[in-house]
């Protein structure tokens, strides 16, 4: 018998203590959830749909006095340029309120906040809502640990129970938990066959906490699954790390329980990828990807090109698809051919929906123009799920942030991809 998806949502605010302002992220879940169900055919039911993690997991965090200061000093502009010194004094002087908003456990969480954010939203600048104040690289990483956790494990268990677990979540630092999950699986009940990892994104999130320029988890999620440890920048310094974070960050590379780390760079392949550090430039020497530099010739100029990697826009045929002057099935078979070739026998892939061109899905925080096309990513999706030789295992889509959507036509595009991928 076919396996089904089993759904999993993360809710909790992940993105909230790591990354100011993106509280709305980790309601990507919620937001595909609702559009869903008024939707047909309907994809998410009762026995196919769960929630694994809420958003009561961040307000006991938040209402930890241990914690509380911190979460809202991680609002803080980092200049009166973006986020304006009146919004963030608005936020502070009613502190009281949207703290009774988390104690009371609303169905949304920080509405006051969110009222505010989302009125001046034409005011904040991106760099404002991504990268945080706190120098503190490994702020927030014991939540984080919990969270990963709750999420290995209903993972591990949707899979024992002979489902394919599919993640929806906000923050992409969750797809390390799901490979922690698929790999404690793999350890119990198929020790001797490896995971195969397509990461189909705009950005590498191949960071640590010794590398990276912002202390964001969703940068970091392949750093933990890679288990690195020093910033392989050239003529770079480590960024500062007491033995308390050391150990923590140690402590997460290792959720999965091994001795070594969850994934080998020969177990990974990087599809769409536009933007990286000179950190992550030099870990992509060693690790099989397909960059994505496309130019719409309407248009002059644009983020992160290479010189002479200019691409088409997508129109729609499929033998059209192109990434590093490929065809895209070519991309396709090749990819899971190196796969095959490196000995993994099952495959996750980790989707974000920022691979896509920001022109298309302008409700994700880290937006990049020249993206991959929607019917180029169901393409590649189709057929990764459906392939033979490196059956899917597990999946997740991540980065759906309503808070900045427009028209709600980001969490529209998500549910047309799932609903691609679902038996009907």
């Amino acid at each position: 018998m076919k396996k089904k998806f089993k759904f999993l949502g993360v809710s909790s605010g992940i993105c909230a203590p790591t990354a100011r302002g993106k509280m709305g992220a980790e309601l990507g879940f919620s937001a595909i959830r609702k559009y869903a169900n008024s939707q047909k055919p309907k994809i998410f039911k009762k026995r196919n749909v769960k929630e694994i993690v809420s958003p009561k997991d961040l307000f006991d965090y938040i209402e930890n006095p241990k914690y509380t200061s911190d979460f809202f000093y991680d609002l803080k502009p980092p200049s009166l340029k973006g986020l304006s010194g009146k919004i963030y004094e608005s936020i502070l002087a009613n502190k009281d309120k949207v703290m009774t908003d988390i104690t009371m456990g609303k169905k949304t969480p920080f509405s006051f906040l969110y009222k505010i954010i989302k009125k001046n939203k034409k005011k904040i600048a991106h760099d404002t809502v991504v990268f945080p104040r706190s120098a503190n690289v490994s702020r927030h990483i014991k939540y984080l640990y919990k969270i990963f956790e709750k999420i290995s494990y209903s993972v591990k268990d949707t899979l024992q129970h002979d489902n394919i677990p599919f993640v929806l979540a906000g923050d992409h630092s969750t797809a390390a938990a799901t490979i922690a999950g698929i790999k404690q699986y793999l350890a119990e009940h198929k020790p001797s066959e490896r995971l195969g990892v397509i990461w189909i994104d705009a950005h590498v999130d191949g960071h640590c906490p010794y590398s990276t320029p912002s202390g964001n988890y969703h940068g970091m999620p392949i750093g933990i699954a890679l288990g690195l440890k020093k910033n392989y920048a050239p003529n770079a310094k480590d960024n500062f790390l007491t033995i308390e974070n050391k150990k923590e960050w140690e402590k997460l590379c290792t959720i999965h329980g091994g001795d070594g780390p969850m994934l080998k760079k020969e177990e990974l392949v990087y599809i769409g990828i536009r933007s990286w550090e000179p950190h992550e430039e030099v870990l992509l020497e060693e690790i099989k990807h397909y960059k994505l530099t496309r130019i719409d010739e309407r248009k002059s100029g644009g983020s992160g090109l290479r010189t002479g990697e200019k691409w088409k826009m997508f129109n729609g045929d499929a033998d059209k698809f192109h990434l590093k002057n490929k065809s895209l099935p070519l991309v396709c078979e090749e990819t899971l051919a190196y796969l095959s070739k490196n000995g993994c026998k099952h495959l996750y892939i980790s989707f974000d929906i920022d691979s896509i061109d920001c022109s298309v899905v302008p409700g994700t925080g880290t937006p990049e123009p020249y993206g991959l096309g929607v019917d180029e990513v169901k393409y590649m999706l189709k057929t990764f799920c459906q392939n033979k030789d490196v059956p899917l295992i597990g999946m997740e889509l991540v980065e759906v942030n309503p808070l900045l959507d427009v028209d709600n036509s980001t969490v529209k595009t998500a549910f047309e991809i799932i609903k691609s991928l679902v038996d009907k």
